[in-house]
């Protein structure tokens, strides 16, 4: 289960969508729809709207992208620690080891005897082989299969 973000099928009428994982902000919520961005409108804390509804078999993305360039809370000798500015530090720390925690279990992993795997998904974005043991692409091989 993913800690950060929570994906749907389209079905062409759905335009509302709830997920449950915490944010800091409401402008750290991303959605995609087929991964291009989409505009959306939150209707309660856990649950956004778009509109219109995207299409069946759409893949809708929404994820939590909490900014890592810098740390929400800059403490300075002598200042008093407040409870509130430790939550919050507390919280972007989690929230971006859980998004980069989604990201490593989300990609192409090895195996215990070393073999790639993909878990059943389609790779995009393959360069055309240049050795005789490259990864080859449908449309590489159907040139030089002929078929």
């Amino acid at each position: 289960m993913a800690f950060s973000y929570v994906q749907y099928t389209g079905n062409g009428a759905t335009t509302n969508y709830a997920f449950s994982f915490p944010y800091l902000s409401q402008s750290h919520i991303k959605v995609r729809v087929d991964g291009v961005e989409t505009s959306f409108t939150f209707l309660t804390s856990s649950t956004v709207q778009i509109s219109p509804a995207p299409a069946n078999g759409a893949i809708i993305d929404i994820r939590r992208e909490t900014p890592k360039d810098s740390a929400p809370v800059n403490f300075t000798d002598g200042s008093v620690l407040l409870e509130a500015d430790l939550d919050l530090l507390a919280a972007f720390n989690l929230y971006t080891a859980q998004e980069a925690a989604d990201g490593v279990a989300d990609s192409i992993t090895k195996d215990s005897v070393g073999v790639w795997q993909a878990d059943s998904r389609r790779i995009a974005n393959v360069a055309d082989p240049v050795d005789a043991q490259d990864a080859v692409t449908k449309n590489c091989a159907t040139i030089v299969t002929g078929k």
